[in-house]
Parts: C-alpha cells; sequence; structure tokens
C-alpha cells in the first residue's frame, strides 16, 4: 500500500472515530438531560407496573409492523428481478438490521448488514439496491404521513404554534428533492464514481413508482407501517394508565417525533424520539411521564427483537447450520 493511500486509509479512519464520538456524546447528552428531568427510576416502575394485557397488544402490533416491512422488502427484490431468499431468511436479516441500526450510530449501519448478508446470496449491486430502495420507500412514507398528521396537532393546538409547521415543510421538501434528483439523474452521472453509484441508485427509484404495481405495494406498505405506530404507542401508553383521547394527540405529534428520530446523530434515533414527544405533549399542554415511557420501550423492543435474530443467527452459526435455501 502507498504512503499517500495509508495517509487516506488513516485519516478516514480518524474522521469515523471522531464522528462515533460525537454522535455517542450526543446520544449520552441528550439522555443525560431527559433522565434528569424524568428521572429514570420512575420509568423503570411505571414499565413494571404496566398492564401485561396491552404490553401483549403492543408487541403483537409490533410483529405485525416487522411482517409488514419483510414483506415490503420482499416485493421491492421481486420488482429488481432478484430470485429472493425464502422468507424465514429474509426475516432473519430483518431483525438483524433492527438490532444494528439500535446499537450503531445510524440506521445505515443496520442496513449496510442487511445488505451484506443478503450479497452472499444474490449480487452485490442488487443487494444494497434493494436495502437502499426499502429505506427510500420507508422515507417516502414517513414523508407523507406526518404532513397530515403535523397539520392535525396544529389544527388542535390552541393557541396556535408555528413551529408545528416544520415537520410537514421538511417532508414536503424531502418528497420535492427526492422527485428532483430522480427526474434528473442523468445529468449526474460525469461527477466520479460517487456520482454514477448515487445517478444508478435514484433511477432505480421507478420501482417505487405508483404507476407500477409493485410500487402501489409498496407504498401502501410503508404508509401501513408508520400508521400502526401510532397504535402501537397507544396500547402502550394504555398500559401505563393512559385514556382513550390520547390517541389524537399521538396522532398530530408521533409521525414527526419518528422523522426528527431518523436523523442520523444518535445512536438508534436514542433521545431524539423521546426529546421531540416531550417537546410535542409540552406544545399541547400535556404531561410527558406517559409518552415517554412508550417510548422508552418501544425503543427497548426494538433491540429485545434484534437480539433474538442475532442469537438464532450466532446459533446456527456455532452448530455449522447452513443458512435457509433461498
Amino acid at each position: 500500500m502507498t504512503r499517500e493511500a495509508l495517509r487516506s486509509f488513516a485519516a478516514t479512519r480518524a474522521g469515523a472515530t471522531a464522528l462515533l464520538g460525537v454522535k455517542l456524546a450526543l446520544t449520552a447528552g441528550v439522555l443525560y438531560l431527559i433522565f434528569r428531568l424524568f428521572p429514570l427510576e420512575d420509568i423503570a416502575a411505571r414499565i413494571a407496573g404496566a398492564a401485561p394485557g396491552w404490553l401483549t397488544v403492543a408487541f403483537l402490533l409490533i410483529l405485525g409492523q416487522a411482517v409488514l416491512a419483510i414483506w415490503r422488502w420482499r416485493i421491492v427484490l421481486d420488482a429488481l428481478a432478484a430470485e429472493a431468499p425464502r422468507w424465514r431468511h429474509l426475516a432473519l436479516l430483518h431483525g438483524l438490521g433492527v438490532f444494528f441500526s439500535q446499537v450503531l450510530p445510524s440506521t445505515i449501519s443496520g442496513d449496510a448488514v442487511r445488505g451484506g448478508l443478503l450479497s452472499r446470496r444474490l449480487a452485490l449491486g442488487t443487494a444494497f439496491a434493494s436495502v437502499a430502495l426499502d429505506r427510500v420507500a420507508g422515507l417516502i412514507g414517513l414523508f407523507v404521513v406526518v404532513v397530515p398528521s403535523s397539520l392535525l396537532a396544529f389544527a388542535i393546538v390552541s393557541p396556535r404554534q408555528p413551529i408545528l409547521l416544520w415537520p410537514p415543510t421538511l417532508a414536503v421538501a424531502g418528497l420535492v428533492t427526492l422527485g428532483l434528483l430522480h427526474a434528473y439523474a442523468h445529468h449526474i452521472v460525469g461527477f466520479g464514481a460517487f456520482a454514477r453509484r448515487l445517478a444508478t441508485l435514484l433511477g432505480g427509484l421507478r420501482v417505487l413508482s405508483p404507476g407500477k404495481a409493485s410500487g402501489r405495494r409498496v407504498m401502501a406498505l410503508s404508509l401501513a407501517i408508520h400508521v400502526v405506530t401510532i397504535p402501537v404507542f397507544l396500547a402502550l401508553m394504555f398500559a401505563f394508565g393512559g385514556a382513550a383521547d390520547l390517541l389524537w394527540v399521538l396522532a398530530g405529534v408521533l409521525p414527526s417525533a419518528m422523522l426528527i428520530s431518523a436523523v442520523p446523530i444518535t445512536f438508534g434515533g436514542w433521545g431524539l424520539r423521546e426529546g421531540a414527544l416531550i417537546s410535542g405533549f409540552a406544545l399541547l399542554g400535556l404531561p410527558a411521564e406517559l409518552p415517554l415511557s412508550a417510548s422508552v420501550l418501544f425503543g427497548l423492543s426494538q433491540v429485545a427483537i434484534g437480539l433474538v435474530a442475532c442469537l438464532i443467527w450466532l446459533v446456527a452459526s456455532r452448530i455449522g447450520t447452513p443458512a435457509p435455501p433461498s
């Protein structure tokens, strides 16, 4: 390896380490501030005293979300004319992706794990294209849900809070940006290798076009996944003794909180999701203990699902069991 290459590698590694440190510090700092205001022991006591029936409902809904997400990924693979592995294998890869999205600096880390493992069965480009398109489909679905949700929050708050218009503004900007990038993807191919790969990915967005049956199914599943998050949190808050009228509050606040948590500046969105929910409920003049506890338990459930997938993967690898055939 040449001296220049070694310097470039060292600089890249140093930059990655510094970014990791910043994200770790941000995650720890935000959570520290939140748990200073809302003691962790109180949250733990509330979770320990939660109603088992409603916790079961919430967990079943979370599993339902996972099934919808795996189904969406399978449709994307089929649209790419890829010979997709069986459901159980995709489910395992999805679980591993969920785990690494929670414990590594961003959801992209979990996507990299999914793509890398899938590339053992499919061509490398196809594997990572399917993961990237699946992620974009989820982001588009979230953008679409955020717009009416935030407008609902703006309508029910008195006096009106202009800050509530920021999430739908960002969502619309995101949708417009994706549309423009897709429309002009062929103009950026001459700007280097990264630009060519980006152009190829943007060209693949035709898979998600509403003019195609696969695109309509993918978008429907994306919307369903994000909408189901609302009854998940509602069931968790019922488990803590919440009232039914929280439905409209969650419908107005939760999608924006999930959008904010998708910003890759903390581990798995921890701290961002909780902070956004606390702020949203505060704007509505409501206490934040229930949504905070629900958010913590939701995050822990994602870690638990990922841990189960990791244990299955490790045990299968340890005993030499071959992966399920495609």
